[in-house]
């Protein structure tokens, strides 16, 4: 179901409290996947997956979206994402060892500073 942007929040709380009622038998990567995209209205995301024997696997969602270009996104990912993409070049540049609630505190903080500087 496609929640109007001012409805997100309570779509990532029915997330949690599903995650929290039931066992976890693996993470749920495709529907966090989603909701991100859906939350910050990106074209698609990317994340490593792990299981015990195998290799790291990067992995695409949604997969269509990489089918013509995913080599091209890849290297940016390696070459560029470091110095240009805003989260990254926030972490980056923190002094605090310890993470920070990403949203709260970078939205209040760090995101028009970046921005700024990125203009």
């Amino acid at each position: 179901m496609e929640w109007p942007r001012r409805y997100r929040d309570r779509e990532w709380l029915d997330f949690v409290a599903d995650l929290m009622t039931s066992p976890l038998i693996s993470w749920p990567h495709e529907q966090v996947a989603r909701l991100l995209v859906d939350t910050f209205d990106a074209p698609a995301s990317t994340y490593y997956s792990h299981a015990v024997g195998h290799p790291l696997e990067q992995r695409r969602w949604p997969p269509e979206h990489f089918v013509d270009h995913f080599d091209e996104a890849a290297h940016w990912a390696e070459r560029h994402a470091p110095t240009e993409h805003p989260l990254l070049r926030y972490y980056h540049h923190r002094t605090e060892p310890q993470l920070a609630q990403a949203f709260g505190d970078l939205a209040r903080r760090a995101l028009p500073q970046v921005l700024d500087d990125c203009a």
